[in-house]
């Protein structure tokens, strides 16, 4: 009901967004230009930032855009995995039967599968998201995704995607052999002040609604509480047009900002 009474079609203030219709911020087309370098060249790509500035929504855009006829693409959301269930989802997205196979026959097979769908023309982008998730026993397996024969070649693109607690653990000496296999380190930053009154107003157009229904002083108010951290501002924002909507108001102004955030936990 809040929706169609701001002339909304419906919500596009929430991460199941289409590729197409991302909003192409500085921060989204810097990160995107070098997952593409990454996928061409190979080796292993850093992506740091805070959590909510649209890291995992731009891998996510990065997969959906890529050619998966020339591609395969294994996207793991790192969580409380172990070391041989980290090697079990990347078996299954290859397609191997794990059966009772011991961690060395895993990756074994694992690098054979590699081997075999590169010399069919098919290249390999392994996705780490949420990589501070990753423990110390699973970031020196990642070893045998690239050290084949002799350490001679690259087989695998390798893009490593975290907050901050993922650099600082790649920065000890056990992880030598992966910083040194390092080819780029990107920084994702939030919003500016700008983008995210441009991100606003494209999210609403998107939805149907050509007009601004924030006052100018409520689209401050709005950066200033979310400091362009994306999951914050969607959050808020969603309230505001429920808040807006109980107090009957057309125009959502810097006082319907004020009571959404008693209301939004940040």
């Amino acid at each position: 009901m809040f929706l169609s009474y701001y002339g909304l079609d419906r919500d596009l203030f929430k991460k199941e967004i289409s590729e197409k219709e991302a909003y192409k911020s500085s921060n989204y087309k810097e990160m995107m230009s070098r997952l593409e370098y990454i996928k061409e060249i190979k080796g292993i790509g850093l992506f740091v930032g805070e959590h909510g500035i649209g890291k995992t929504y731009t891998l996510r855009c990065f997969k959906e855009k890529t050619n998966k006829e020339l591609y395969k693409i294994i996207y793991i959301s790192v969580g409380n995995l172990t070391v041989f269930e980290f090697l079990n989802v990347i078996s299954k997205e290859l397609g191997l039967d794990t059966g009772n196979c011991y961690r060395n026959e895993m990756e074994s097979n694992i690098q054979s599968e590699i081997k075999r769908m590169i010399s069919n023309h098919k290249d390999i982008i392994q996705i780490l998201d949420n990589a501070q998730n990753l423990s110390r026993e699973m970031i020196q397996s990642l070893k045998f995704l690239y050290d084949f024969d002799m350490d001679s070649v690259d087989y695998v693109s390798i893009v490593i995607c975290g907050s901050s607690e993922i650099e600082d653990e790649l920065k000890k000496k056990r992880y030598e052999h992966i910083k040194q296999r390092i080819i780029l380190k990107y920084h994702l930053k939030p919003l500016t002040r700008e983008e995210t009154k441009e991100y606003i107003k494209t999210r609403l157009k998107l939805s149907g609604q050509n007009k601004m229904i924030y006052t100018e002083a409520a689209l401050n108010a709005l950066y200033n509480i979310s400091k362009g951290n994306i999951r914050i501002l969607n959050n808020i924002i969603k309230t505001t047009l429920i808040v807006g909507y109980q107090q009957k108001k057309e125009m959502i102004d810097e006082e319907i900002v004020r009571m959404a955030k008693e209301e939004v936990e940040i």
